[in-house]
């Protein structure tokens, strides 16, 4: 999909959006083209689950997955396991998706119809590794010059395509990040129904794309949110509020988190319920702790919310995300007072060896 309607007064821009599963990220990717005026621009969008989830590898996987859990064989009474198996899918379930996603995106199951130049990873039969057609897809639409659309799910940064300007993002683009805030207990009733609707699409119509089934129990959501929120409080502290691109340099510690090309802009959207947006960094400056109190805040008090509108949850001021985040903090402090602990008794033990060579020492001085 190429761009047919660049306006050429503007530099190209690059979104980078983060966010959950289930989160809202494709109408993320809308309300932040509405609101930096690009609505009517067309947008490639880059990511890889599209590569995957559309291959036909994966989707023999997957298909063979569901056919081992739920075998056809049971007819009438398939929709019943299908809906007890995915509704409440287990780790095993969870892990076997999770095996056949990343089997497929790290072997050479992918085909390259294109056969750019970079292919070099190519096989005879004309395929690679899917990460590497995703790199050159991506290094292609910037050579093109088109509107780009990077989605991620906030549990990093993606300081690698910000760190190669020559290679990746060309100095005259405009790189703008975009995150969705969706808090724990939304996430949970947002995605309960996502594994089997899923599901039953693909084997509905097998031309469609394979479903992912990424991990979503209760756990596996918050400690990727706590994650999440880290970075973007990360990215704000250190690569938007603090950022001197007159100052970067191959050894400036500032390039191993942001990269090298500068970030133009930050866009923070809560979709708790309607979506709207709560912060940009270009309209708006705040100092770090008043930064991590906005971001705790959108947790907080949405949290309470939900709680006398879903009903069945505890009325509660402080979320179950940052519950996870004291009990997180916890942990690593014990584990580094064990660790002092352990040093103090190597110091005891060192020192006592010392004092038993110096008898030993004075006694043979002795005789």
């Amino acid at each position: 999909m190429s761009n047919l309607s660049i306006n050429e007064t503007q530099p190209p821009t690059l979104i980078i959006t983060a966010g959950s599963t289930g989160s809202g990220k494709s109408l993320l990717i809308d309300q932040t083209k509405i609101y930096i005026d690009k609505g009517g621009v067309e947008f490639k969008k880059i990511l890889i689950d599209d590569i995957i989830e559309n291959n036909a590898y994966y989707k023999e996987e997957v298909l063979n997955i569901i056919n081992d859990v739920c075998p056809p064989a049971l007819e009438d009474e398939r929709m019943k396991c299908l809906e007890q198996k995915f509704k409440n899918p287990t780790p095993e379930l969870f892990k076997k998706f999770s095996d056949a996603y990343f089997n497929t995106r790290r072997e050479k199951k992918c085909e390259n119809p294109d056969k750019p130049s970079e292919s070099d990873e190519q096989d005879e039969n004309n395929t690679m590794i899917c990460d590497q057609l995703n790199d050159i897809i991506l290094r292609e639409s910037f050579k093109k010059k088109e509107n780009i659309v990077l989605e991620t799910t906030g549990q990093y940064i993606p300081s690698w395509v910000l760190n190669k300007t020559d290679e990746w993002v060309p100095r005259d683009y405009e790189v703008i990040f975009s995150y969705s805030l969706v808090n724990v207990d939304n996430l949970i009733e947002r995605n309960k129904s996502r594994a089997l609707k899923s599901v039953l699409e693909f084997l509905h119509d097998n031309t469609k794309p394979a479903p992912r089934l990424p991990d979503v129990s209760k756990e596996a959501i918050e400690k990727n949110v706590v994650k999440m929120i880290d970075n973007l409080i990360t990215l704000y502290k250190v690569c938007i509020n603090n950022i001197d691109t007159n100052t970067i340099t191959d050894t400036n510690t500032i390039t191993d988190t942001c990269g090298k090309k500068q970030i133009n802009r930050l866009l923070i959207f809560d979709n708790n319920g309607k979506m709207k947006l709560i912060f940009d960094s270009k309209n708006t400056k705040l100092g770090s702790d008043e930064f991590k109190l906005l971001i705790d805040s959108v947790f907080n008090l949405t949290t309470a919310n939900v709680a006398s509108s879903v009903g069945g949850y505890e009325s509660h001021i402080y979320s179950d995300i940052f519950r996870y985040r004291v009990d997180k903090r916890k942990k690593t402090v014990k584990k580094r007072k064990k660790t002092v602990k352990k040093r103090k008794k190597t110091v005891k033990k060192r020192k006592a060896t010392v004092k038993k060579r110096k008898a030993t020492v004075k006694k043979e001085k002795q005789q």
